[in-house]
């Protein structure tokens, strides 16, 4: 079976691929490829053939089966394409499952015109899940005391920015860029993820995501340097307190890497470990952000599950 991967998220079965107005005529926004290997060209569905779509003429398969587009977008005109493509040789999809067979892409543009969400970007969970970007509201609190239930969810594709009390965020270059960098649950831009989750208890910016895990990759920083500059950053004061015991450092850690009240066992370990001068508050995060819990928090979130 062909599988579909790119730098914009294509899966298996929905083959979706959100654009925005902007993108420019001759962008790839993905390439087809089989861990099979042996791949032999793909193309569009012809007008000549029974699977053809016109929207197939506003796109290409180049030789390296790139996808590619062929008309400048415009959400007002069009918003929305449905393609058809095969194969050729032994991946014509005709011989194994007869004729008319073929391969679906859809893709949208997203809407140019900004959503409008109430409370802080970090008052969000954001979630990768069946090839969309989900965003899921934690229980928070407002200035009036007024408490507001978790769990309400909204898609962020098909609309291209999306604006929050504090700030405004892009999807493909502001969701996507950090999902599309984690490519396994192992991986150092996983672990980097996870630390922002449990240093800042929110998604990581793109920048500031990058710088980190080259400099990581690299080997100019190493995990603990990076989780001990992150204790010692401003944000990082300002969500667990600049003077805040070692039992509340712990709670919180609890709170905001688990999503969870402290158990007394785990409770009682951690504050011994810092009591005693056995671990220091970096270690302990890092302990947190790659417990075997977090990894499970880690792998809903983002639907990489290896």
């Amino acid at each position: 079976m062909v599988l579909l991967s790119s730098d914009f998220p294509i899966y298996t079965g929905t083959r979706n691929v959100y654009l925005n107005e902007e993108t420019p005529i001759g962008t790839i926004i993905g390439s087809l490829s089989d861990p099979r290997g042996g791949m032999t060209p793909h193309y569009f569905c012809r007008e000549e053939e029974q699977a053809y779509k016109p929207d197939n003429e506003y796109f290409t398969i180049d030789e390296n089966n790139n996808i590619i587009l062929q008309t400048a977008l415009n959400y007002t005109t069009k918003n929305f394409y449905d393609t058809s493509f095969n194969g050729t040789g032994v991946r014509d999809l005709a011989l194994s499952m007869g004729l008319g067979a073929y391969w679906d892409l859809k893709v949208t543009v997203n809407d140019p015109n900004p959503s409008i969400h109430s409370g802080k970007f970090e008052d969000f969970l954001v979630k990768q899940i069946d090839g969309h970007y989900q965003l899921i509201r934690k229980e928070t609190t407002t200035r009036d005391g007024i408490v507001l239930p978790a769990g309400m969810q909204t898609l962020l594709n098909g609309v291209a920015n999306h604006k929050f009390d504090d700030v405004s965020i892009d999807v493909l270059n502001d969701v996507k860029a950090v999902f599309d960098q984690i490519t396994g649950v192992k991986t150092e831009s996983a672990e980097i993820f996870r630390l922002y989750e449990a240093a800042f208890d929110r998604f990581p910016d793109a920048s500031g995501f990058k710088y980190w895990v080259d400099n990581y990759i690299s080997g100019l920083n190493t995990e603990r340097v990076i989780a001990s500059s992150f204790v010692e950053s401003d944000e990082f004061k300002i969500r667990y307190g600049e003077n805040t015991s070692n039992e509340k450092y712990i709670e919180t850690l609890y709170e905001n890497v688990l999503d969870r009240e402290y158990d007394e066992q785990g409770y009682d370990y951690w504050v011994g470990s810092l009591n005693q001068g056995n671990e220091e508050r970096y270690e302990v995060l890092l302990g947190f952000a790659e417990s075997n819990e977090s990894l499970e928090n880690f792998k809903e979130q983002t639907n990489i599950l290896i």
